[in-house]
């Protein structure tokens, strides 16, 4: 995964890419609950936003990187609303364009956008 990491990391600049060696920093990683190495976590101001275990071929990669346009949380405070610019055509794991891709329809959720590649293919294999 470190070539793909590294790769990705040279072509976005403004987007700060980091390495943690959880052996020196076993309470980074217990506090993260990190398991598997690598473990991959996107964060914006303070907040995780994306966490996943395991190596990302590049193009999986590029799915995640998205650009955080905005933060909100509710007046409770156990709720996150993210407005987020999209960068690359495919969003979601399941290989569509966008995570929400079901919308209520008569009392019944329709999958309402297409599957745009077949997530093995950006995934590989699980």
């Amino acid at each position: 995964f470190a070539p793909v990491f590294e790769a990705t990391s040279e072509k976005h600049e403004g987007v700060v890419f980091a390495k943690v060696n959880t052996e020196e920093e076993p309470e980074l990683a217990g506090h993260f609950e990190i398991r598997s190495i690598p473990t991959l976590m996107v964060f914006r101001e303070k907040v995780l936003l994306f966490s996943q275990p395991g190596a990302l071929p590049a193009s999986g990669l590029e799915t995640v990187i998205q650009k955080v346009r905005e933060i909100r949380v509710d007046c409770d405070g156990d709720a996150i609303l993210l407005k987020v610019e999209q960068i690359g055509g495919i969003a979601c794991h399941t290989g569509r364009q966008r995570c929400f891709f079901r919308r209520l329809d008569d009392g019944q959720w329709i999958a309402s956008d297409p599957v745009l590649k077949d997530p093995e293919l950006i995934y590989g294999k699980r």
